[in-house]
């Protein structure tokens, strides 16, 4: 029995992998649950060859007794082809904003806003599902980033509630003619 292979995948299981080279920025951080009414948050990511794809996830809780409005502004997925040079993510990225998906293809760069109302004590959960990092020639690089807006919105009174005053008027109303009479 040739032992060689086995000695090989032995030595590969032992060493440690290529390192990510991926560099984050921001105020937020893959894998992070924060307040969604806190503050602006922020956050990009550059990707290099040695990157594997992979998924990016955040979660977001209205702490809040009030609903939400949550706006997921300026969210770029930038996949560069700039002469002979290139930089994507293979397969292209699929971007997940609560029950709302917007997917960016291979070697397209896109510009996506989603917008949501987050009720008080809910979270929402942003994902991005991107695949391999490949960069021909050099000064690019494949990048996501976003920028994430959150404000308490008022909660609308339901129609029944227009109705309810509308009957009191009424039965007001008939109040006096009948004093009238």
């Amino acid at each position: 029995m040739n032992l060689k292979p086995l000695a090989i995948a032995a030595l590969g299981l032992a060493l440690p992998g290529a390192a990510s080279a991926l560099t984050e920025s921001g105020n937020i951080n893959s894998g992070d649950t924060v307040d969604l009414l806190a503050s602006g948050y922020s956050y990009n990511a550059v990707f290099t060859d040695a990157d594997l794809g992979g998924t990016l996830t955040f979660t977001f809780e209205n702490t809040s007794m009030s609903n939400a409005a949550f706006a997921l502004k300026s969210t770029t997925i930038n996949q560069i082809t700039l002469g002979s040079n290139s930089a994507m993510f293979m397969g292209g990225v699929t971007t997940t904003f609560g029950s709302d998906v917007a997917m960016t293809p291979e070697a397209k760069s896109d510009d996506i806003d989603f917008t949501a109302v987050v009720g008080a004590g809910e979270s929402i959960t942003l994902t991005y599902a991107y695949g391999d990092p490949e960069i021909v020639g050099s000064g690019i690089a494949p990048e996501i980033d976003f920028l994430i807006l959150a404000e308490i919105v008022p909660i609308p009174l339901p129609a029944g509630g227009l109705l309810l005053g509308g009957a009191l008027l009424g039965a007001g109303a008939l109040r006096s003619r009948r004093k009238a009479a």
